[in-house]
């Protein structure tokens, strides 16, 4: 397949698409980022590609994991003052305008869910985690280990942030991480391709969504 910084050799057979964060929260109109006037147009806009991939991947039997960054239902287990994660994300923030609560990604509630254009399928595997990477706190080595996957194909949001760190941490877990560029997309674009960079040079391979689904076609034949 034709990658960056040089093509990589894949088992289809031993390969999932994990589609990262796509969540109503920071992508859907009445959603939290929306009402509180925030970019969602980077989530937008890779919602296509997104679907072509998984297009894709299905049609070869390819697993599919989706991520979702949620926080717990009970306020109580949310990061406080003591948590360097209070002070680097949008905690200390927290609204009480119910509009508001129902578009953040609170576990169980409507915000928290991926959007509807992607929702998942029967049988794929839907990971809940409170931190960026959907390794730390979570079982997907385990069930990626169990399904024989070696090749994990990434997609979704953000860039720099949780798409970033599943495949660095993909890497440490001895995972090929391939990051698919046009399916994925920050709120500034300059970090979107400083995360590429950061990939290409150090822990894995960056493609396409087109030549991810022409290397698969080509491997049908």
């Amino acid at each position: 397949m034709k990658a960056q910084p040089e093509p990589i050799e894949f088992d289809p057979r031993a390969s999932a698409v994990c589609v990262i964060d796509m969540q109503n929260w920071d992508i859907a109109p009445g959603a939290f980022f929306d009402l509180t006037q925030q970019d969602t147009t980077h989530g937008r806009k890779v919602v296509e590609p997104i679907q072509a991939v998984l297009k894709s991947a299905r049609a070869a039997g390819m697993p599919v994991v989706y991520t979702k960054n949620v926080l717990p239902r009970d306020p109580a287990q949310w990061p406080d003052e003591c948590s360097p994660w209070y002070w680097k994300t949008n905690a200390r923030q927290y609204p009480t305008d119910p509009a508001l609560v129902r578009g953040m990604c609170i576990e169980g509630s409507w915000g928290a869910e991926i959007v509807d254009e992607l929702v998942p399928h029967e049988g794929d595997l839907v990971i809940a985690k409170t931190l960026y990477s959907g390794f730390v706190r979570t079982q997907l080595d385990v069930l990626l280990r169990r399904r024989g996957i070696r090749y994990l194909f990434l997609t979704g949001i953000g860039t720099p942030t949780c798409v970033e760190a599943t495949a660095r941490d993909a890497y440490y877990y001895e995972y090929w991480p391939v990051l698919i560029a046009d399916c994925c997309a920050a709120k500034v674009e300059e970090t979107h391709h400083q995360a590429l960079d950061a990939i290409k040079r150090r822990y894995g391979w960056v493609t396409t969504s087109g030549d991810f689904g022409a290397a698969l076609a080509e491997s049908a034949q």
